[in-house]
């Protein structure tokens, strides 16, 4: 497995792969991704999505491929998955991803929810976009461990639609809670970490070419800035505790 497990940073290729491995592998190594101290996930999604959209797909053998350089490069890797109905063939393919991210669709399928939790042991990190409070309280907190978190996103673009205050709500359910960024204004990602998200989930991709992800997606040309200011963001949430404030500006009056 991957060495690192502290990250704060998950980069979603999902499908913005389009299809092609060698895609997806140079997203990853002409970004310098090994060196950002992130985590990175693809998409794998429900069978019938790719009846209609085959061009999306990629086979078992190159998920495998994915998280075997995700490892080579101490990379996290994860695996986003839709509500799949036969999650065995990802076991039996020799899928190990240090985490799972669970799609919103698949978080409101209760059925889902009962079989990755009976077939996978990692942590995983729930996506709750299409679920309410009251469903997140009785349907999925009772199935998590202390290696869980859940996702606070919102399926919209528009920032006022964000409802970033969700986040303290899904925070006193006693669990850890992220943000995902669907937004077109990625500053709101500075925003979330403010209202408290204990990590970010945001998409990349190569935003020449026409991305399923397009509008919300960071460009790889912009991905080591972003992270930077994210980095900068979560320490300057830290509490001062007990230790003095530091004082390094003069005072002028």
């Amino acid at each position: 497995m991957s060495v690192q497990s502290n990250w704060k940073v998950c980069l979603e290729i999902g499908i913005n792969h389009l299809g092609s491995y060698s895609l997806l592998e140079s997203m990853i190594k002409n970004t310098s991704m090994d060196e950002l101290g992130v985590s990175v996930t693809s998409q794998i999604r429900e069978e019938d999505f790719y009846i209609a959209n085959k061009q999306f797909q990629l086979s078992l053998d190159e998920h495998q491929r994915f998280i075997m350089l995700c490892q080579e490069l101490s990379i996290p890797c994860g695996l986003a998955l839709g509500p799949i109905s036969d999650l065995q063939i990802l076991k039996h393919g020799g899928l190990e991803p240090d985490f799972i991210k669970i799609l919103s669709t698949s978080s409101a399928n209760t059925d889902f929810l009962d079989r990755i939790y009976n077939t996978y042991d990692c942590p995983k990190y729930l996506s709750v976009g299409l679920s309410d409070l009251a469903y997140v309280k009785e349907s999925i907190i009772p199935l998590m461990d202390n290696k869980d978190k859940l996702i606070h996103t919102s399926l919209s673009h528009d920032s006022a639609d964000q409802n970033l205050g969700d986040i303290k709500l899904l925070s006193n359910l006693g669990v850890p809670v992220c943000y995902g960024l669907h937004a077109l204004d990625h500053d709101l990602i500075y925003t979330s970490i403010g209202a408290g998200a204990d990590s970010i989930f945001l998409y990349i991709g190569n935003k020449t070419l026409n991305l399923p992800d397009l509008e919300h997606a960071i460009d790889l040309d912009d991905i080591a800035d972003v992270v930077a200011k994210i980095n900068i963001c979560f320490t300057s949430m830290k509490k001062s505790e007990n230790t003095p404030k530091s004082v390094k500006i003069d005072f002028i009056g």
